[in-house]
């Protein structure tokens, strides 16, 4: 459960490691890592990390390194599969130190090399591996980004941290807007990578390994892709088989903890599944936390009482309300990795909270939307460029303007140039459209709803969810697993043909026939519901002080965006115009951008 790590490697070879800077960088993630914490510093590389324990509580302090002290590593995550990992390294003559995971990674590079230990890992995980001997230093993301993991390069130091706030806390990288990355996430409502909103800094993709040898910084290198879609003509019968002991292995080990364990539970088909077959393979009762927007129309809670009572779950639930949400927003969003304008993180915060007073870590449903044909909007697909370009669809517009110059109302041209030329440039946004266009659809093979689910794989999931979901449960020093990103279901359900998952309004097929003898119908058949907020609607009463702290001083962090026209908006809302989503999205940005600014020196 190593919780946050941060580094500065010198490129020059002539400056002496300042360890303080280092050490304010790392304890800049203490939320994510109350337990413990460790440095080293050798020759130009300085690592660091803070610890949240949940393998080898004792004797898991970071980083750790061989008995020969030519391996040194930092990680954040967990390797679901070291106990395995560990047995086949013993049977070669290592000798480990701890009972930790995250020494399989030292002796494992040692074994096979990098390249062989890669593909060896289950898991989600960001570590950074200093090769001693080698001078070099090797940063690593798990396969589909459920860790997070940024760096820049700035005055002749290579920075990486688990999170931009941590990165810039010593005070020593510019702290200005990346054009693209703020026109990005204001179209999506989240920064697909590599991009970021801080000018210089950049997310390590997911599934792939950056180097730093010889004062330079390698451009990243991909150690797995998602497989092409390919059609796998196994019969209905031969895919729910293995579909089934696909899932339960994962459960099994990412159950894996020597600390207590619970399951966040929405009521969904997807948390149902994986509360049922954790509660198959555990002795005691599973605590289960969910949350309930009250006043929506919509409250999972009695669904979610239901998959309880069903797998003798012992339930907490937690109303969140207009005022809690109200309450806590601005410090939910300040502890967010990234901005991501989804006001969900609220009520996901909430919940994590109450969570981290009963367990450490929690499973959670995340993915399986992704992989299954989940989204009701998966049914409108012409093909995947529609999907595409539906992702892109919020531009912050306003009124009537046409969506393609939309956010030129808030971010006026000339003030933006001013400040970062290029701001206002439309060939830029398209080029990045292009960009991800490619990086996101890969070959462009499998049949449509393939299509689709790989675009939401490289997109929403890695950038919006996933960074949602590690940003609220980290902050409390939580730790939530998600058992559907096993790579091996991922691969799996690549090859699934797409009309399986899907017909019509109906998705997720093959996953509710599967576990219909589990679930029983009433939770087999749910129809998906997603977590909406009648955010528009609280943003005139309840909500109504958030808005006025962002046009009042919210703004100041954030002198690129046009003051009076964010003003403007707002007030049309309380008149009866709809931009609540804008609102939110603008919102998150601007609390955020405050929150990283007031925290570095």
């Amino acid at each position: 459960g190593m919780c946050g790590i941060a580094g500065i490697i010198d490129l020059t070879g002539s400056h002496p490691h300042d360890a303080r800077r280092l050490d304010t960088n790392v304890d800049a993630l203490a939320a994510r890592g109350p337990d413990d914490r460790g440095t080293s510093v050798r020759g130009s590389v300085g690592i660091g990390m803070r610890r949240l324990s949940i393998i080898d509580v004792a004797g898991g302090h970071q980083p750790i390194c061989d008995e020969r002290e030519t391996v040194e590593v930092v990680a954040n995550g967990e390797i679901y599969n070291y106990v395995e990992l560990r047995q086949e390294l013993i049977a070669l003559g290592h000798h480990f130190r701890t009972a930790t995971d995250t020494e399989v990674l030292v002796h494992g590079y040692r074994a096979w090399g990098l390249d062989g230990l890669l593909p060896r890992l289950e898991g989600m995980f960001a570590f950074a591996l200093h090769d001693i001997p080698a001078a070099t230093v090797h940063l690593v993301r798990d396969r589909p980004g459920i860790k997070p993991l940024v760096y820049a390069e700035h005055a002749g130091a290579l920075y990486f941290a688990s999170t931009i706030s941590a990165l810039l806390a010593d005070g020593h990288l510019p702290l200005a807007p990346d054009p693209l990355g703020v026109r990005l996430y204001l179209q999506h409502q989240f920064t697909p990578g590599p991009a970021t909103v801080i000018a210089g800094v950049r997310k390590l993709p997911p599934g792939h390994v950056v180097t730093i040898a010889n004062g330079q910084v390698a451009e990243p290198r991909a150690y797995w892709t998602l497989p092409d879609c390919r059609d796998d003509r196994r019969g209905n019968g031969a895919w729910r088989s293995a579909l089934l002991d696909l899932t339960e292995d994962a459960v099994v080990k990412h159950m894996r903890a020597d600390v207590p364990v619970g399951v966040l539970l929405s009521g969904g088909l997807d948390s149902s599944i994986v509360l049922g077959l954790m509660a198959a393979h555990s002795d005691g009762p599973i605590p289960a936390f969910t949350v309930g927007v009250t006043g929506t129309g919509f409250d999972e809670t009695p669904f979610a009482r239901l998959a309880a009572t069903r797998f003798g779950a012992t339930l907490h639930p937690l109303a969140c309300t207009p005022a809690s949400f109200a309450a806590a927003a601005h410090d939910v969003i300040a502890q967010l990795t990234e901005p991501v304008g989804d006001p969900a993180c609220v009520p996901l915060s909430l919940v994590s909270r109450l969570a981290r007073e009963h367990v450490k870590v929690v499973l959670s449903g995340e993915g399986a939307d992704e992989l299954f044909s989940g989204y009701g909007y998966y049914r409108r697909l012409a093909s995947a460029r529609a999907r595409l370009l539906n992702r892109c669809k919020r531009v912050v517009t306003h009124g009537n303007r046409s969506a393609g110059s939309g956010y030129e109302y808030v971010m006026p041209g000339a003030r933006a140039a001013a400040l970062t030329p290029g701001f206002d440039a439309h060939a830029d946004g398209a080029r990045a459209t292009r960009q991800l266009e490619a990086r996101w659809l890969g070959n462009g093979g499998g049949d449509a709803i393939n299509r689709a689910a790989r675009i939401d794989i490289h997109g929403f999931l890695a950038d919006d969810l996933l960074p949602k979901v590690d940003g609220t449960t980290m902050a409390h020093g939580l730790e939530a697993r998600v058992p559907f990103l096993d790579h091996r279901m991922l691969e799996a359900a690549m090859t699934i043909p797409g009309a399986m998952k899907r017909t019509g309004n109906v998705g997720k097929l093959i996953v509710r026939d599967t576990f219909r003898d589990l679930l029983g119908n009433d939770l087999a058949d749910r129809s998906k519901h997603g977590f909406s907020l009648p955010i528009a609607t609280w943003f005139r009463e309840p909500l109504r002080p958030l808005l006025d702290e962002m046009t009042s001083t919210g703004l100041d962090a954030t002198p690129w965006l046009d003051r009076a026209a964010v003003t403007r908006m707002a007030e049309e809302h309380i008149a009866g115009a709809d931009h609540g989503r804008t609102l939110w999205t603008l919102y998150t940005l601007v609390t955020w951008f405050g929150a990283v600014r007031t925290g570095t020196r």
